[in-house]
């Protein structure tokens, strides 16, 4: 049995009334909230792709861009992240998403904090890959986890499959990141203790509680 790539999505094919991609706003994510900016980011980024010998990053995974790029969007229910492509080169940054979805404040801290940028269609990314892929002559780091599209648009022997550097700077938390962290556990124990405390006076006056309810209120509280 041999597996062969078709460049038509059969899901499509077999899902005609399926809903359109999400277009969200894009907002950035100010320093004060990530503790460092997308140039010392990209700067450290670009320390690790010269050591592996990579000529080019591509970051498909929605958290990894997001942390890079300092932005944040809602494409994903429960999820800051929103749809897009980043490829990372030593001199170029190429973003691919639609340049609408940006937010005035977040286009413009793109512009004015990274340079060399180029804002590209998200539809556009694999002719851009492409095009990145003719244009070094080192390999191109990929995740683990990008999609055979993606992959197949890179030579076998032109392929680094592993980790994105991101995936690990991102693990670590600065002093800013982790007071973030203390910040929102905090509020959340507030909003609980006004819960527990309606919770008691509900209960006393003899109020009917079900398990939805008692969450649907503790929602509220949290909201």
């Amino acid at each position: 049995q041999v597996l062969t790539a078709v460049k038509t999505n059969l899901i499509d094919a077999i899902w005609p009334d399926r809903p359109a991609r999400p277009l969200e706003p894009v907002k950035a994510l100010g320093v004060h909230y990530s503790g460092k900016s997308s140039k010392e980011k990209l700067n450290e980024v670009r320390e690790e792709m010269s050591k592996a010998g990579a000529g080019a990053l591509v970051v498909s995974e929605l958290d990894e861009i997001a942390w890079l790029l300092n932005l944040r969007g809602s494409d994903i229910h429960y999820n800051p992240v929103f749809f897009s492509y980043v490829i990372v080169t030593p001199t170029k940054v190429n973003f691919f998403i639609n340049s609408v979805r940006l937010e005035d404040s977040a286009l413009k801290g793109l512009k004015a904090g990274i340079e060399n940028l180029t804002i590209h269609p998200y539809e556009s990314i694999l002719e851009g890959l492409v095009g990145v892929v003719d244009e070094v002559n080192e390999k191109i780091w990929l995740s683990k986890k990008v999609s055979a599209a993606l992959a197949s648009s890179v030579p076998d022997d032109r392929r680094i499959l592993k980790l994105t550097p991101i995936s690990l700077m991102k693990s670590l938390k600065n002093s800013v990141e982790v007071q973030g962290i203390i910040n929102c556990h905090v509020r959340d124990a507030a909003a609980l203790c006004n819960f527990f405390a309606w919770l008691e006076e509900a209960m006393l006056s003899g109020q009917k509680l079900t398990e939805i309810s008692a969450a649907d209120k503790l929602q509220k509280f949290r909201e």
